[in-house]
């Protein structure tokens, strides 16, 4: 069995959303959500209680909250932006672990959700245009892939911190130091009440459960996230269950 107890992992710590002038963004620490950089206050504070809360923007978009999972710990922003196109922002308030699903056609779109690819007229995970207007299609080069979509210094940032790095220094992938934020402390504290071995038995038979038992790839993801987290709970997000998951 792999060492999960010290293993380290990536993880989305926040997730912004721009519609029309307004930026949405989702804290991977509390699910806590932010409206052009203010604390959004709904309408039903209970909305844990009621299950769902929604908010209507001017440019006809709507917000809905909600939460999932069966001690309700998922908090679910789901953005309806019409013409069936949707975007999904779930937070695991116990694990802090952030997912985004969108779906939908957005023929415009460019960066990590893919662009169209100049001369074949076909789409994919296209690069910056060049000079003549041209993306490569980059799939299968995923670090630089990612590399090629960081956000530029000329280019809005949609979030309220800017965190390191930023352009024009790159992309980090190892580091032999680190600041051990509150959340990585909530994590470890986890970690530290379960036994790893009954963990594993049982984030095997919760992921099966959860993904159906017929998409391998999905099933590893759960059982890979459940065992670097301790959460047993996190199984229940959507994002692993075969029939729901529409995330690129």
């Amino acid at each position: 069995m792999d060492n999960y107890r010290g293993a380290a992992y990536s993880y989305i710590s926040a997730a912004a959303v721009q519609m029309g002038n307004t930026v949405l963004e989702v804290s991977a620490d509390d699910g806590s959500l932010l409206v052009d950089g203010s604390s959004q206050a709904f309408a039903n504070d209970a909305a844990e209680d009621s299950g769902a809360d929604v908010v209507s923007f001017a440019a006809g978009y709507t917000l809905k909250r909600s939460t999932k999972g069966k001690h309700g710990l998922i908090t679910v922003f789901d953005i309806n932006l019409g013409d069936e196109k949707k975007i999904s922002i779930r937070c695991n308030t116990k694990s802090m672990m952030l997912f985004v699903d969108v779906t939908g056609y957005f023929e415009d779109s460019e960066g990590l959700l893919g662009a169209p690819i100049g001369g074949s007229g076909s789409e994919g995970l296209g690069s910056r245009p060049n000079a003549a207007g041209y993306r490569f299609d980059m799939a299968g080069n995923w670090n630089s892939y990612g590399e090629e979509w960081q956000v530029l210094d000329t280019e809005p940032n949609l979030f309220q911190e800017k965190r390191f790095p930023q352009y024009p220094q790159g992309c980090v992938y190892e580091s032999t130091s680190f600041k051990k934020n509150k959340s990585m402390l909530r994590r470890r504290l986890l970690l530290d009440s379960v036994d790893e071995d009954a963990l594993e038995m049982k984030a095997r038979k919760a992921c099966a459960k959860s993904s159906g038992g017929d998409d391998a790839i999905m099933n590893q993801f759960c059982f890979n996230d459940v065992m670097a987290t301790g959460d047993l709970e996190l199984a229940e997000d959507p994002f692993y269950h075969v029939a729901s998951s529409t995330a690129e």
